[in-house]
């Protein structure tokens, strides 16, 4: 019950937010309130009579649209019974006159919802505005009164129009209602108020009866059976935790009834769930279904000092720059785009933006990751929990972004433009480079189930539980990078292959690629002279046709059989090159050329290398190596020539 106390501790610390609507972050809600969309809002005033120019329909898909209502624990999780909410509800709930209206005989909907709103108006915990309300609704006249303002619009036969007239695309008989009550000339939006939030979850435990073990706090406490969904999303119908299989094998043969399985209080269970549906919505990761997030819970030495945001953490699921928020600059114009390449001043801000995290982090923080998936519609299921302390958290991610990086360029958000950054990547972009398919409009996507399942396998390697990448993801990644003619340029080099070079330098080097040692690597060595033929090839392409445009290179479509045979394909090559291209190019380029290429045989040669011996996933290292110093010596050419022009 680690995860249900630790989610109770960091609702209990965040309780100045509870309710409130703080910029555009989601609400955490309070206890026994839930969020539902409405779609009309009806106003009273306070003698309980009917107020046509405060009522209107709601705007869709407008931030107020989504409202937090008063629920009990059967309404909560209501299928098709009579289970009212407790103030906003259908139309069938709080109309008396419904059945008036409609084909639907549902009065005993409405008695129930009026029993249960007169009851709260009469109690303790009651409020003038909800005294307000239950006046007007006793009258019975809602839909007659929706009517006289034309929001609902009846057919030919004096019943509810069906398809016409529709409210946010749903039948006006399903619209739901959420009210207001018109103080001073000004409407009171009951749905935001925080005395009421407050009342009626009084209110409502005080009505809960019949004590338990609370295996959360080992308190005997009020305990629930019925616990919240929605906690992906407000479609969610999946449960963490359930027990009305009562005829299955969910507990029989193990206990007499469910509450002996375990007992949860309820007011426990709502901080947990609650705090867990705000921190997914707040700063989570969702996709396909698996919903994954990381929060700080301060520990006691923090009380005292609160932060603008004490639940904040790295992102675990983003690249370097991303996780540590270190913006590129977007606004920079294609001339400016050299300021954007990763040197000195990249590397010197983005260990700054690493101490200043590690900073907020103290001894007895904890930091938590939990996953949930659902195997079923009404299943939720805990697939990755653990807590790290503070500080371990924070060294343990630096670690990861500071040796499992690679030289890339990516594209910079809302914008086509691309810009160098040496980072980590994402735990997506490892998935997708690992099993991704490139698709019409050159992005890589892939199966949500294996894309998830890759996603939850590489986060202990981020957060650093498991010491290296698994060994399946980092070869189905380098067997991709090894079939280019399968991607689009961009898609190949920077979404493929540097990822797989970044994979490669983390498991076998720890992140320490020493040049040095590298050349005396067979694998290495042959795909610098991959490499090598390939650029070759490229500038007599362009010295014959005076294009940068990109073409199919000879090396590019032997890539793969250079892989298996890699002295024989050489020799292929070369000859290829000897044959159509040599001639094409000037004396000096061919001489650095081909000096680049004898250094290298040479080097094979020496350490008895050059031989058939297909090449292990190394070789991507030295080709791209050998592509980024022979791209910098192109820059070189071209600033002396500039220069010289001056």
């Amino acid at each position: 019950m680690g995860w249900i106390e630790m989610l109770d501790r960091t609702y209990d610390r965040c309780l100045d937010v509870v309710g409130k609507e703080i910029n555009d972050d989601p609400i955490l809600l309070p206890i026994a309130h839930s969020t539902a969309n409405a779609q009309i809002e009806l106003a009273v005033d306070m003698e309980g009579n009917f107020v046509r120019e405060f009522t209107a329909t709601i705007q869709k898909n407008g931030r107020d649209e989504i409202t937090v209502i008063p629920v009990t624990e059967d309404s909560a999780s209501r299928g098709n019974g009579n289970f009212p909410h407790a103030l906003c509800d259908k139309l069938c709930y709080v109309a008396g006159d419904y059945s008036a209206y409609t084909k639907d005989k549902k009065e005993e909907y409405f008695e129930a919802y009026l029993q249960n709103l007169k009851r709260w108006a009469e109690s303790d915990y009651s409020h003038p505005w909800i005294k307000a309300v239950y006046a007007y609704l006793e009258k019975g006249c809602v839909i007659e009164d929706l009517l006289s303002t034309q929001l609902l619009k009846l057919d030919e036969n004096g019943l509810l129009a069906e398809k016409e007239n529709k409210i946010h695309q749903q039948p006006q008989a399903d619209a739901l209602i959420r009210f207001a009550v018109v103080q001073n000339d000004k409407p009171k939006k009951l749905w935001k108020s925080q005395e009421l939030y407050d009342l009626y979850a009084k209110y409502y435990y005080s009505t809960l009866t019949g004590r338990a073990l609370n295996y959360a706090s080992g308190r005997e406490e009020v305990c629930s059976e019925k616990h919240p969904s929605k906690i992906r999303n407000t479609a969610d119908k999946a449960k963490l935790i359930s027990g009305n299989d009562d005829v299955g094998f969910t507990y029989r043969g193990r206990f007499q009834n469910k509450s002996e399985a375990v007992g949860v209080g309820y007011e426990t269970s709502q901080k947990a769930h609650n705090a867990l549906r705000w921190l997914l919505k707040k700063q989570g990761y969702s996709d396909a279904g698996s919903a994954v997030v990381v929060w700080k819970l301060p520990g006691r030495e923090a009380e005292q000092q609160p932060e603008a945001d004490p639940l904040g953490v790295p992102d675990v699921f983003a690249d370097t720059p991303n996780a540590f928020s270190f913006a590129w600059k977007a606004d920079s114009s294609p001339e400016d785009e050299e300021d954007l390449d990763t040197g000195e001043l990249d590397a010197r801000q983005l260990n700054l933006a690493m101490a200043g995290y590690a900073d907020k982090f103290r001894a007895d923080d904890k930091v938590i990751m939990i996953a949930v998936d659902a195997a079923t519609p009404g299943r939720l299921s805990i697939t990755y929990y653990h807590e790290f302390a503070g500080n371990d958290f924070i060294q343990r991610l630096i670690h990861w972004h500071q040796n499992c990086t690679w030289r890339r360029r990516v594209k910079l958000k809302n914008s086509d433009k691309k810009v160098w950054v040496e980072s980590a990547p994402s735990p997506k972009e490892i998935a997708l480079a690992a099993f991704g398919i490139e698709r019409g409009n050159k992005y890589l996507s892939c199966d949500d189930k294996l894309l998830k399942a890759t996603v939850q396998r590489i986060l202990p390697c981020v957060v650093g539980l498991n010491p290296k990448i698994p060994a399946d993801i980092v070869r189905a990644a380098v067997n991709r990078a090894s079939e280019p003619l399968a991607y689009d340029g961009f898609v190949w080099r920077d979404q493929v292959l540097a990822v797989a070079c970044a994979m490669i330098k983390y498991n076998k080097y720890e992140g320490r690629v020493d040049a040095m040692e590298q050349e005396k690597n067979r694998s290495y060595l042959f795909g610098r002279l991959l490499a090598i033929m390939e650029a070759m090839e490229q500038n007599a392409i362009y010295m014959s046709s005076g294009s940068n445009e990109e073409r199919l290179t000879n090396a590019k479509k032997l890539w793969n059989v250079y892989t298996r045979r890699p002295a024989k394909t050489y020799e292929r090559l070369y000859n290829k090159l000897m044959q159509g291209y040599m001639a094409k190019l000037k004396s000096g380029t061919r001489y650095f050329f081909e000096n680049e290429m004898m250094e290298v045989v040479n080097k094979l040669q020496e350490i008895e290398g050059f031989d058939n011996q297909p090449l292990k996933e190394e070789y991507l290292l030295g080709y791209y190596a050998q592509r980024e110093k022979l791209m910098n010596r192109s820059k070189e050419k071209q600033q002396e020539k500039e220069g010289g022009e001056e």
